[in-house]
């Protein structure tokens, strides 16, 4: 069964939408969504369109009424189609007819696709998440790995078995105790003592009368009618639980039916060995590709055998390879050359003409040839360039003498003009002294008033401090005088103080609840009272003694008769001693009947008063207690006023003064220091104001008479000081800077004049040097500075008739190789018998030779290579004739072995057999669930249960009416059951101390209901944990090796290959589970990470869907973020064997992981996934 397609209305989050799962071969569903996008929501409408049922309060809005539907589209077995259409109805969620079938065709379909699975087992089965996994791995590990109990929770989806066989044996062990020791504890032990010791009290305190045997046989007809009621009401049960598990079974004894059916039809089946049709089948593929491979193989041997011939080689040439490729080589060379040669000519013709030109420049009246002998020595030239280089650096050296002393002399006429107008440096060293030393008192006028204002700004606070509380009524000047308690002392009767004061508050606080308690006591027992009089203890004794002393009057008057008239007037007053005995028995009659109906309002009634006379008890010892710690606390406060009586304070409690002293007196005390102390601070600045102006006055006096005597304040006598030192300060900064500068210019003149005289000395020397070169070579100028451009001119002549040379020989060079490559060239063709043609150039002749020597040892190649390939052809094709000859020796001998004449016979019988395993397969797993649902019943007690019962359409109806009359009967029973005790209690009190039997007789029909109800506890238990363990242990040894061995590879595959198998070791004959890790260490489940845990639990469970799904029905696994806890390698593992998975059935997977929608198309199989996002259709 699938689900192609999903409706959703417009519920929650989401605005109407639609789903489709009909993509193909694409079977496994992502369904994304972020954190609050509604996944759970769509799980939930998902198993509401597959169960209906009741509606959630949060979506019976949503819903709405009928108009709003829920719709699907579903897909079985044969690509059948079924249409779902549920809405509200009566507050559950209904099916409706739709355009193809009834809403009660719809069912039957839907029970019979389901296999009558109601909506938790298919969660259990069918369902996977993130909390049921980690849950899973967690009591992997409770249980210890114990394979009974680990494959049995894997299979059906639940957890925590091995917690549930623990309570359940702790359930028994707390019930009953076997052994019946006389004093257990056990509840059902205990219980059947009492009972047994209150009807041992009945029999002695009880008399028979004369109606016995009449009320006697009324019980057991009660007790009669009672029993044949409950084995009605049982025999209705047990029709309710056949019908409800013929409902179960039928759809699995009907699919069971016809795979027997299909298994008879099939006939005798041959049997074949383990993997014995898969090795037919690969051998019968061999053969065949083989076959076809071998003919491929000779199709390409005549290939490469035609085109072998077809290639021609010229192997003259090749012999001349190396002379070829020598010619190759040296053919750019020769072309190069060949491209020279003219240039070179034209080269050549041009120097000669700039040489005779320059020689003409040099010499006009001589000609060529006597130039050609001016030559130089090159000391001798260099010498020269360097005597004229040093003749012009001279002569301007010269000239910048000359301009320098001129600037010199101007400068210093400067210089002493206006040091004649300053005068003279002023003395200021006194004046400076006094000003920095005042200057270094700061803004003393500033501070000082800033100080003022902030005294009298401390002043005010403080007074108004002082005036704002009331604990302190004297002055600031007082503070300091004060006598206040030492600390030590405070802090002793703050300890006492408080200790005291919270006791005194903890006992009102205890009165409180106490009264409130007595106020809930007498609110209870007025509740008592107005529900009705109920008799204690004292009026029992009353009415028994009034009851005992009429009835020891009567004895009198029958065994003695004597009548006591006094007494007996005194006790029946008008009426007769006889009726008055008769009121007595009825009274104390019915304060029995009352007391024992009221048993429990009786004993609750004497605990309230009990407690009330307690809680009274306790609140006046409280209140005692409470006025003593009141009188010692008015004790310590007198003795507190004592200790503060020196200061003239009327001290508040001691936490108060605390804080009065650290908040208010200890911060006066600062506040009145810092005042005292800027006070201070004060004086000396007013003092310093007046030494600094006296200073100032007289040093202005010395340096201006004009300012003496004047009065100025201390600012203004800066000011005019601070003037008169900056102006001196300049003035004698500059008469330096004149002086100095006068003192440079006078050394500068000196060592001018000094380079002066050294460069006419060189200038001297240079031209007497020069001379005599010229007596070695006349043709030289007769003044220096022209000799450098003669140099000049014939070190071009010189360099230039060097490098005609260097090109004439290049010319004789350049033409000899090109008569060697044209003679080489000559000697190759004649090799190759080959004419060369007047009218081609060498060069092209030997590219053209190139040429055909390429394709020359291409063609000798590729016939080398096509020669091995027909080698290795011929090679491959014996050993593939070979292989092929062995693999149908092998398949003649599986033909002998199973008498079959050809090989299409042979595969119907491979067919044939994996039909009838797979049936067999399919029948194993059909009677496993028939066990299961079929309460254990065999098969053939089912059928016969199926066969008796009602058609399938009245077995619901049947099953109503019969839990309407169970319902019913029990109500009857109930109400006989309720008149027979009330006869017993009657029959048990039939003697004169009637009230005491009735007593007992009552206690221990009570604790015959307790052994009753415990004793039906204790079975429920004890069957509960041996059925599990029966079934866990037979589950396990029906599934254990298949499922395992199917576990195991998927184990493997979630983990990365890090573990290769699971296998079951028994530890003293209890079978554990353990893993078996790549390099065979043995993990048990307690040495697994949790992850690990969780991924085995997964691997578990996927292996029992797995062989579910082979033999039944697919049905959709819907999972909901499983991988939550997985790191990304083993969770692309996993998604890969989903991938592979939903190749057997459909996956819906819910997810809100943005990564996982990524990893999708990194997947081998990212084909069968297809991606649904939820976040378009939120509102």
């Amino acid at each position: 069964m699938k689900i192609e397609r999903l409706e959703v209305p417009a519920l929650l989050h989401f605005a109407p939408f639609h789903l489709d799962f009909k993509r193909g071969k694409q079977s496994l569903h992502v369904i994304y969504g972020p954190n609050e996008a509604g996944k759970s929501t769509l799980l939930k409408v998902l198993l509401d369109l597959l169960f209906g049922g009741e509606v959630e309060e949060d979506f019976k809005a949503s819903y709405g009424g009928r108009e709003t539907a829920l719709r699907g589209v579903l897909c079985g077995e044969g690509q059948t189609e079924l249409v779902i259409l549920r809405k509200i109805y009566r507050k559950q969620l209904r099916l409706f007819d739709t355009d193809r079938h009834s809403a009660a065709q719809v069912q039957r379909v839907l029970d019979q696709w389901l296999g009558q699975m109601d909506r938790e087992r298919f969660q259990l089965f069918f369902g996977f998440n993130h909390e049921r996994l980690r849950q899973g791995g967690e009591s992997l590990l409770r249980a210890d790995g114990q394979a009974e109990i680990s494959l049995f929770e894997a299979a059906s989806g639940l957890t925590s078995l091995q917690s549930i066989l623990q309570q359940l044996g702790e359930q028994t062990k707390e019930l009953f105790d076997p052994s019946w020791r006389k004093n257990s504890k056990k509840k059902l032990n205990q219980a059947w003592q009492n009972y047994k010791e209150q009807k041992e009290a009945v029999r002695k305190t009880s008399l028979r009368a004369d109606h016995w045997q009449e009320m006697n046989r009324e019980i057991l007809r009660l007790e009669q009618e009672i029993r044949l009621m409950r084995t009605g009401v049982e025999e209705k049960r047990a029709q309710v639980a056949r019908l409800q598990r013929v409902l179960r079974v039928r759809g699995v004894l009907l699919n069971l039916r016809e795979t027997q059916k299909a298994v008879q039809a099939l006939g005798t089946v041959t049997e074949f060995a383990k993997e014995a049709d898969h090795r037919i089948e690969g051998i019968v593929h061999v053969i065949e590709e083989s076959t076809k491979q071998l003919q491929s193989y000779h199709l390409r041997l005549e290939q490469e055998r035609d085109e072998y011939k077809s290639v021609h080689v010229n192997r003259a040439l090749l012999q001349w390879e190396d002379a070829i490729e020598g010619l190759q080589a040296e053919l750019s060379r020769y072309a190069e050359a060949l491209r020279e040669v003219p240039n070179l000519h034209s080269t050549i013709k041009q120097m000669q003409s700039v040489r005779a030109q320059l020689a003409q420049e040099l010499a006009p009246d001589h000609g060529l040839e006597e130039v050609v002998t001016w030559r130089i020595a090159v000391v001798d030239r260099e010498r020269i360039k360097q005597l004229a280089d040093d003749w012009q650096e001279i002569d301007h050296k010269l000239q910048r003498c000359l301009e320098d002393l001129q600037e010199i002399e101007s400068e210093h006429q400067e210089i002493q003009l206006e040091m004649s107008q300053l005068g003279g440096k002023r003395d200021i060293s006194i004046l400076r002294t006094i000003l920095e030393e005042v200057l270094g008192h700061g803004e003393l006028e500033e501070h000082l008033h800033e100080m003022q204002g902030q005294i009298e700004k401390s002043i005010q606070s403080l007074t108004k401090k002082l005036r704002q509380q009331q604990i302190w009524q004297g002055g600031m000047e007082r503070l300091h005088d004060l006598s206040l308690p030492l600390n030590e002392t405070r802090e002793v009767y703050l300890v006492k103080w408080d200790r005291m004061e919270q006791e005194i508050e903890q006992r009102v606080r205890d009165e409180l609840a106490v009264q409130k308690r007595l106020a809930d006591l007498n609110a209870e027992l007025t509740a008592f009272d107005l529900a009705g009089h109920i008799p204690d203890e004292s009026e029992l004794y009353a009415v028994r003694e009034r009851r005992n002393q009429g009835w020891r009057l009567i004895k009198k008057v029958w065994l003695e008769s004597f009548e006591d008239v006094m007494a007996i007037a005194d006790f029946a007053g008008t009426t007769s001693l006889a009726q008055a005995f008769e009121a007595a028995m009825m009274r104390a009659d019915e304060t029995v009947d009352v007391l024992w109906r009221e048993v429990k309002r009786v004993a609750s009634r004497a605990e309230l008063v009990s407690q009330k006379v307690k809680q009274e008890q306790l609140l006046d010892d409280l209140q005692k207690n409470r006025r003593v710690l009141e009188e010692g606390l008015e004790d310590l406060k007198v003795q507190w006023e004592k200790e503060w009586e020196a200061s003239g304070i009327k001290p508040k409690s001691p936490r108060e003064m605390k804080e009065w002293i650290s908040d208010h007196y200890n911060e006066w005390l600062k506040e009145l220091r810092m005042i005292q102390s800027l006070q201070a601070d004060q004086l000396a600045i007013e003092q310093q104001l007046q030494t600094d102006q006296n200073h100032l006055r007289k040093a202005i006096s010395a340096m201006d008479d004009s300012l003496e005597g004047k009065l100025l304040s201390r600012k203004e006598a800066m000011a005019i000081a601070r003037q008169i030192v900056e102006t001196a300060q300049g003035q004698n900064h500059k008469w330096d800077q004149l002086s100095e500068q006068q003192l440079k210019l006078a050394k500068n003149h000196s060592k001018v004049q000094q380079q002066q005289v050294i460069w006419l000395q060189k200038q001297k020397q240079g031209e007497s040097e020069y001379e005599q070169l010229r007596v070695h070579y006349p043709f030289l100028p007769m003044q220096v500075s022209r000799s450098s451009a003669l140099l000049e001119r014939l070190g071009n002549f010189f360099s230039l008739s060097s490098e005609l040379k260097k090109k004439q020989e290049d010319l004789t060079r350049i033409e000899e190789i090109c008569a060697d490559f044209e003679r080489t060239a000559s000697y190759v063709a004649k090799g190759i018998q080959e004419e060369v043609p007047d009218d081609i150039h060498w060069g092209s002749w030997v590219r053209l030779m190139g040429e055909r020597l390429k394709e020359a040892r291409n063609q000798a190649a590729r016939s080398e290579e096509i020669y091995r390939r027909l080698q290795h052809l011929e090679s491959v094709i014996a050993s593939a004739k070979q292989d092929l000859q062995t693999q149908k020796e092998q398949l003649a001998r599986e033909l002998g072995k199973y008498a079959c004449k050809n090989l299409g016979e042979l595969l119907s019988l491979i067919d044939k057999w994996r039909e009838s395993q797979e049936l067999s397969a399919k029948q194993e797993a059909l009677l496993q669930q028939l066990y299961v649902s079929g309460d254990g019943m065999t098969k053939e007690a089912l059928e016969e249960e199926m066969v008796l019962a009602p058609a399938y359409d009245l077995i619901q109806p049947r099953i109503d009416t019969l839990e309407s009359e169970i319902a019913r009967q029990d109500d009857e029973i109930q109400l006989k059951a309720e008149l027979l005790g009330k006869k017993r209690r009657d029959f048990a009190q039939m003697d004169g101390t009637r009230s005491d039997a009735a007593l007992h007789a009552q206690t221990a029909e009570f604790y015959l209901t307790e052994v009753d109800r415990y004793w039906n506890e204790y079975l429920r238990a004890e069957l509960a944990r041996r059925f599990l363990q029966h079934a866990m242990g037979q589950f396990r040894e029906q599934n254990e090796s298949g499922i395992l061995q199917r576990a195991s590879e998927f184990f493997s595959r979630l983990t990365l290959g890090k573990y290769a198998e699971l296998q079951v070791e028994y530890e003293q004959e209890i079978p554990y589970l353990l893993a078996i890790a790549k390099d065979g260490a043995r993990r048990k489940i307690g040495q697994m990470s949790d992850g690990t845990r969780d991924q085995l639990f997964l691997a578990l469970r996927l292996a029992f869907v797995w062989k579910h799904l082979t033999h039944v029905q697919p049905m959709p696994l819907i999972m909901d973020d499983i991988l939550v806890h997985f790191d990304d390698e083993r969770t692309a593992a996993t998604l890969e064997l989903l991938a592979e998975f939903a190749e057997k059935t459909q996956i819906l997977y819910f997810t809100h992981q943005q990564s996982i929608v990524q990893m999708i198309p990194t997947l081998r199989h990212a084909d069968v996934v297809a991606i649904h996002s939820l976040v378009p259709h939120l509102v």
